[in-house]
């Protein structure tokens, strides 16, 4: 009970401060932006010397986003172990070892598929497993910086994301039990085409984010040419940049749709997950967008969205 609630009260705490963030001019321009966004960018001179100039000094580098994928792939993968020990082996280890003695489960706990949360904790390996690849090989390193608030969020998320596919589902998975389950599933029809669409949701924005992530690794290719001088940038074509300014937000939004469809719509927890990921995302691409059309307003695409194709 206490850790389920404790993770959707950090979902709930962490959405509204980004929508705080958001409408509040001082936070936005002080917490908010990074990256290209934060270049160049000085608090007004109202602002000097008071906590908004202070809070918008605290800044790491932007190419620390990498160990958000790294520490997810990391604790993600324990978490398949320790549910590998115990549904094969019957030993639990660290986690699900404390979290009987620690909490106390409820009855949403058991209203999760065993089998379907393990398989979307499955699907979410793939996802952190690409992440990191992308972040180690694919993407260029910056010279940008972000927020400190903007990293321990990030490794909060994914510390919180990994429990949310199946803490609903942990009464059912023995967690709370001194016996294995026996995980004997019958799926209905509608569970079949539910796991199938969703695994093609999943299979289908995994790949076109990869593509968008190529392409935004291309340009920075092309700008690290430019010698001494403020960096060059490019505008992003091709693959769903073609709909959206925030391509690659677009099909992270998706890829955590399919996680939230495929342990059930009902899953607050995961709801609240994919909440947080669809308005925090939504906002950073709403910045983006007025950045590229600040920078180049007369050859940015007029029929291009913000992160919703053909809608938003």
């Amino acid at each position: 009970m206490y850790l389920l609630y404790l993770v959707r009260f950090g979902y709930v705490l962490i959405t509204t401060s980004a929508i705080c963030a958001s409408i509040f001019p001082q936070l936005r321009h002080s917490i908010l932006d990074y990256g290209k966004l934060n270049e160049g960018k000085n608090v007004s001179r109202k602002y000097e010397g008071t906590w908004i100039d202070t809070l918008r000094s605290i800044q790491v580098p932007k190419r620390w986003f990498q160990h958000f994928y790294i520490f997810g792939f990391i604790w993600n993968l324990w978490l398949i172990l320790e549910f590998i020990s115990w549904l094969s082996f019957s030993k639990k280890w660290f986690l699900l070892n404390i979290l009987p003695k620690l909490d106390t489960p409820v009855e949403v706990e058991f209203s999760g598929s065993p089998e379907r949360a393990l398989y979307a904790l499955l699907l979410t390996q793939v996802q952190l497993t690409r992440r990191s690849y992308e972040v180690l090989f694919v993407e260029k390193p910056s010279t940008a910086t972000m927020h400190l608030g903007h990293y321990l969020v990030g490794l909060c998320f994914y510390l919180a994301i990994s429990l949310s596919v199946w803490l609903e589902a942990a009464g059912n998975l023995g967690v709370y039990s001194t016996s294995v389950p026996q995980l004997s599933w019958n799926p209905s029809f509608i569970e079949v085409m539910i796991m199938l669409l969703s695994t093609m949701i999943f299979g289908y924005f995994s790949y076109r984010q990869y593509r968008c992530h190529v392409i935004l690794s291309n340009l920075r290719a092309g700008s690290s040419e430019v010698k001494p001088g403020p960096p060059k940038y490019f505008l992003p074509r091709g693959d769903l940049f073609e709909y959206v300014t925030g391509g690659h937000y677009f099909g992270e939004i998706m890829i955590y749709f399919s996680l939230w469809l495929l342990v059930g719509l009902s899953n607050i927890t995961m709801g609240l997950g994919f909440f947080w990921v669809f308005i925090n995302l939504s906002i950073i691409a709403r910045e983006t967008h007025g950045w590229y059309h600040s920078r180049f307003p007369d050859k940015y695409p007029k029929n291009r969205k913000i992160i919703i194709p053909y809608v938003y």
